[in-house]
């Protein structure tokens, strides 16, 4: 590829990943306004976190399919449009909208979720690793900066619509880049289709399924529940807060790290079970909860092993894969089976504290799931199939 076509690609991959969290970041910052504002309950609240899960199950595999009739970057672009509308319609389409607006976000992460990495295996198949860390690093750059920018720009505008509204921009440019992709290059398109039977019977699918589902699990149901697992040990909603601003750091100095161990690494064996294993330490740091310090540490922890999971999750798929329609397929199949964990995880670990009054089962089951990440990940970042 030329140069000058890498770098408008690049571009169009970190304005994909700009806004592959941060639509759903700042409504877990601004709940409060939002509250107010609608007069929506805690419940309908909830909600608003549980739809876009629910939407990347349905969606992942469709958005395989349009990628295989209509190409990569006009799906992307795509997606991004159904995105940018979903951002005006949660604001201002009234309570309705808030929700119709949120599943549209949903399809739009689901198609970036599905299609980045086949897009990084069709445009930069000689440098997978390096280019799915530099997704990463953007990712939770913009990530970081929605949880930082969100009650700031709240203050300002005083609007939670505006607020939410603030990343419009980033998809409506990623949307323009795509499309100049569709017309400028032929690497996001070929005359391959997706053959979903030989991904469903590759048992490398189903390692990442299981990778998926792990990483799921531990990622959506500790964030739920960590106030009230730090308020277990009787730290206060402050420490909570400031163990999510630091996980948010720790997810940004582990996509660095990861960037650099993908691009290096023939295998990614040992780096999967370091995750893994970083998984379980975390979960025995929150279970003892004796120190803020230890737990801070643990935070960024928690973060690094987050940002990571995913991007090695990514990165196995496109270089385990023969082509980028393959890679879709693949990653498509793997968001499918693997998402349902993120949706029931929350449910189950608030369960077992209502039937047991403590933590310490949830936590277990947390620490088991890093143990699966860790023992799939050594099988699939060795394996050839």
């Amino acid at each position: 590829m030329k140069k000058s076509n890498a770098k408008w690609v690049l571009a169009a991959i970190a304005l994909a990943a700009a806004v592959s969290r941060t639509p759903l970041t700042a409504v877990g910052v601004l709940q409060g306004p939002i509250r107010e504002g609608t007069g929506l309950s805690y419940s309908a609240m909830g909600l608003l976190t549980t739809i876009p899960v629910v939407m990347y199950i349905l969606s992942a595999l469709g958005i395989g399919r349009l990628k295989v009739r209509f190409g990569l970057p006009a799906v992307m672009a795509g997606g991004l449009t159904v995105l940018s509308a979903g951002l005006l319609l949660r604001s201002w389409g009234g309570a309705a909208g808030l929700f119709l607006g949120t599943a549209c976000i949903g399809v739009g992460i689901s198609t970036v979720n599905v299609l980045i990495p086949a897009a990084i295996k069709a445009y930069f198949p000689n440098r997978v690793g390096a280019v799915t860390g530099f997704y990463s690093i953007c990712m939770y750059l913009a990530t970081a900066a929605a949880a930082a920018l969100a009650v700031p720009l709240y203050s300002r505008t005083g609007s939670w619509r505006l607020t939410l509204c603030t990343w419009l921009p980033f998809a409506l440019a990623g949307t323009a880049v795509w499309l100049f992709q569709r017309s400028g290059g032929e690497a996001g398109r070929t005359d391959t289709s997706m053959d979903l039977n030989r991904v469903l019977r590759r048992p490398i699918t189903w390692l990442l399924a299981l990778m998926m589902g792990s990483q799921s699990i531990v990622y959506y149901s500790v964030t739920a529940w960590l106030p009230a697992i730090l308020g277990s040990h009787g730290f206060s909603d402050g420490l909570a807060g400031r163990f999510t601003s630091v996980c948010h750091l720790g997810g940004f100095l582990g996509s660095v790290v990861c960037t650099v161990a993908l691009a290096r690494l023939k295998r990614q064996s040992v780096f999967c079970f370091l995750i893994g294993s970083g998984f379980c330490t975390e979960m025995a740091l929150l279970a003892l909860g004796q120190s803020a310090a230890v737990l801070l540490v643990g935070a960024v922890l928690l973060g690094a092993c987050c940002s990571s999971s995913l991007s090695a999750i990514n990165c196995i798929a496109a270089l385990r894969s023969s082509d980028p329609e393959e890679t879709a397929g693949m990653i498509a199949v793997v968001q499918t089976a693997g998402y349902p964990l993120a949706a029931v995880g929350p449910v189950l670990m608030g369960r077992l504290y209502d039937v047991t009054a403590s933590w310490l089962p949830a936590l277990a089951i947390m620490a088991a799931a890093g143990a699966a990440y860790a023992a799939a990940g050594v099988k699939a970042g060795g394996s050839h199939g």
